[in-house]
């Protein structure tokens, strides 16, 4: 269990959060560009010199674009204590770049950025992630997103989010 590290004040969703310390490469904001909102979701450990950007911002050098809309503007980011730049390239087709280990109790999820994908290739999720050990652990349900290459395309579009019914 994680012992709570410090308060954090969001004045754009107006809420002052107890967050848990991040583990190396975890999602510390969600940030949801068109609604404006930020989900905290833990705190950056204090060797990092800066806390977690909360910038709807792509070029903080700590963003991950999720979801891009059709002109290939980010609409989701998830945005991590270390550079991205830091974080090594992911090999597609076979790396799963963002899990989601999600609670089936409480519906909490914890996110992790494995690799970062490169330009030109595309995030595609999520899907349900069933071969690693720790997805056959009760209660804990394990989705992810994959590091795919796409011909004559660029950028993050998500094609399955809207079926699959989950967010990231």
């Amino acid at each position: 269990l994680t012992k709570p590290t410090r308060y954090h004040y969001y004045p754009h969703n107006q809420h002052i959060y107890l967050l848990p310390e991040c583990a190396i490469q975890q999602v510390c904001n969600a940030v949801y560009v068109r609604l404006n909102f930020t989900q905290p979701l833990c705190a950056c450990p204090s060797r990092y010199r800066d806390p977690c950007s909360a910038s709807t911002n792509t070029d903080d050098l700590h963003s991950t674009e999720l979801i891009t809309d059709p002109r290939g503007k980010a609409l989701t980011l998830a945005k991590t204590c270390e550079p991205v730049a830091e974080m090594r390239e992911c090999r597609a087709p076979r790396d799963w770049s963002l899990l989601a280990l999600q609670n089936i109790r409480t519906g909490k999820s914890h996110y992790l950025v494995i690799c970062r994908c490169p330009l030109t290739n595309i995030l595609e999720g999520p899907m349900s992630h069933d071969q690693p050990t720790y997805a056959s652990v009760p209660g804990i349900r394990v989705y992810g997103m994959m590091c795919v290459q796409v011909n004559n395309r660029r950028g993050r579009h998500l094609r399955s989010a809207r079926s699959s019914g989950r967010k990231l």
